[in-house]
């Protein structure tokens, strides 16, 4: 239960699938946190994010007494000033800062102010972040770009999957896996599952696990994973070549698509390394949604010692990122300029 002398502050992280809400106190402590649904307007109706905020505030302020917030750091493609008003009119808010997708990932991942993010969600983004600057590439949408994002491995795998039902492909086993998966009675139930979705971008995008399962035993939904992590690192080479980016800063992969996800990782890291022979690769120790935290503490103290960084490696266990069988990359020849979290 929150006491009304401590000092709150809240964190929000919110893309094409979820909305992710912490409330935490000055000695890092989770007061309160919550997830909704999607909020990017370009894909989400008004009407559905004002829900998806309401509910989420709703539900991150509800079992705590917090009736002021020192500060708000969000980060969203969708419209953070319209959360923040509405966070404003439940307590008393004293200042919010809006921050780029690839510093929240960033600040989140490796505690860093300075590095390229390779973010793979529902949709992708390569980000350049230095401070408070920010450039980017990638991220024009699934109708025409996006590729290596979870909606183009679903699409990809729906396209696969139509092919090879049809017999005019590849023989796979997704035209059964997605059936399976979306508790359709046959195949071509498919076309009405997803065309008539209120989010058809975060139903292909969540085929991306499937796929992932299926690439153990299934040479197309292998080659998927193979073409998604080259279409990353494609991007990742081409800003460090545009912006003129010094090779020894970090590169990090951050987004759902990372997870568990091994062929994809090994196929970017070994392009990567390829074109960029002197780059680190770092997968994120939090998510996103942290990132909030590790700001505060920025702010408060500039540099944080050993003892201030291992306080907050150890205060949100719920939130590590979840690495699984890309794990054992790691610890194999080869894979020697890959790390977990701050080095």
């Amino acid at each position: 239960m929150a006491c009304s002398e401590d000092r709150y502050y809240m964190s929000v992280d919110g893309g094409g699938s979820k909305l992710s809400i912490i409330l935490f106190d000055e000695q890092l402590n989770l007061v309160g946190r919550a997830m909704s649904g999607a909020i990017n307007p370009l894909f989400v109706s008004d009407q559905l994010i004002l829900r998806h905020f309401e509910d989420g505030i709703e539900g991150c302020l509800r079992n705590s007494n917090v009736t002021r917030i020192e500060k708000l750091y969000i980060a969203m493609p969708g419209p953070a000033d319209l959360f923040a008003s509405i966070l404003g009119k439940k307590v008393v808010l004293s200042e919010h800062q809006r921050m780029s997708e690839g510093m929240i990932s960033l600040l989140s991942g490796i505690f860093a102010h300075r590095g390229v993010v390779a973010l793979a969600g529902t949709g992708n983004g390569i980000f350049n972040v230095n401070g408070r600057d920010s450039t980017h590439m990638g991220g024009w949408g699934g109708l025409f770009d996006d590729e290596g994002s979870g909606y183009s491995i679903g699409r990809a795998a729906l396209s696969a999957a139509v092919k090879s039902f049809e017999k005019r492909g590849t023989d796979t086993i997704l035209p059964d896996l997605i059936t399976e998966e979306w508790h359709l009675s046959n195949f071509r139930q498919v076309v009405h599952h997803v065309y008539k979705s209120d989010n058809y971008r975060g139903l292909v995008a969540s085929l991306t696990n499937l796929v992932v399962d299926a690439a153990q035993s299934d040479a197309v939904s292998e080659h998927i994973l193979l073409q998604a992590g080259q279409d990353m690192a494609q991007q990742v080479v081409s800003l460090f070549r545009r912006d003129g980016i010094p090779a020894d800063v970090p590169i990090m992969v951050a987004g759902s698509v990372w997870k568990d996800n091994p062929v994809m990782f090994r196929s970017f890291y070994q392009k990567v390394t390829a074109d960029l022979p002197d780059s680190h690769i770092y997968f994120p120790w939090y998510e996103p949604v942290i990132g909030g935290v590790v700001a505060s503490q920025y702010e408060k103290h500039q540099q944080l010692s050993n003892a201030q960084l291992t306080h907050v490696m150890h205060a949100f266990p719920d939130y590590r990122y979840k690495v699984g069988r890309s794990t054992l990359l790691l610890e194999q020849t080869g894979f020697q300029q890959a790390h977990i979290g701050i080095s």
